[in-house]
């Protein structure tokens, strides 16, 4: 059963400007962890405007979810992400469920 879903919702001004993506590095930890079965395979969709993007993973853990979130490398991704949102007028929800 799973524990939690974190879902990121970014919506951006228009198609010029790009959505913020984790690093191949991130991805990459995604997916060990994913292969050590502690989480679900990142799924990103797009909206059929194109100005959402809304991207999804489930941890099956508590301790999964604290080992992903803990890591150095995802906590300077989701700094990275809120500078570069931030200075290209994109708004970005995330919840968990």
């Amino acid at each position: 059963m799973a524990w939690t879903t974190r879902t990121l919702v970014q919506t951006r001004p228009n198609t010029d400007v790009a959505f913020f993506t984790a690093s191949d590095a991130v991805k990459s930890g995604i997916d060990t962890l994913r292969q050590a079965g502690k989480c679900t395979t990142l799924s990103e969709t797009e909206s059929d405007d194109a100005l959402q993007k809304t991207s999804i993973i489930t941890f099956y853990e508590t301790e999964d979810w604290i080992e992903f979130s803990s890591n150095s490398l995802n906590i300077e991704s989701a700094n990275a992400r809120h500078v570069y949102c931030e200075a290209n007028d994109i708004t970005y929800t995330m919840n968990d469920s």
